[in-house]
């Protein structure tokens, strides 16, 4: 670390920006890795979603409770409904939780009280909204 020397600095100067620089590196790494897994995943739930979309079981959903989560992507909100759904086959009613991007003009559709349609995976009871969100 010959630089700092000739800088005046004590030779652990020379240490501790190498130190520095490589936690900055490691850091970087290890958000990137973070982000990607996290697109990875939406996508992944952008596609089972389109996939009970097209082959699930119709069905209607009573909104119990509408709640937001504070985040906001592209000018939608993220909005948490809690959902009493009722299946089209004349199965038992169950309640479920889905977390929906909506369009500030379709926050009046899930308002508490309103019926929504839904699309429900039979197997795993999974919920996705079949009607307007943006």
């Amino acid at each position: 670390m010959q630089i700092f020397e000739e800088l005046g600095l004590p030779a652990w100067a020379g240490w501790m920006t190498l130190g520095i620089l490589a936690l900055i590196l490691v850091d970087g790494l290890i958000f990137t890795w973070l982000f990607r897994r996290m697109e990875q995943r939406r996508a992944q739930t952008r596609e089972q979603a389109a996939e009970i979309l097209a082959s699930g079981m119709p069905a209607t959903a009573l909104v119990l409770e509408t709640s937001a989560t504070g985040t906001e992507r592209g000018g939608l909100l993220e909005v948490q409904l809690r959902l009493r759904v009722t299946p089209g086959d004349g199965g038992a009613p169950f309640e479920s939780a889905v977390l929906v991007d909506l369009s500030p003009v379709r926050i009046a559709d899930f308002a508490e009280g309103k019926v929504i349609a839904v699309r429900v995976d039979p197997a795993t009871r999974q919920v996705v909204i079949a009607q307007r969100t943006r």
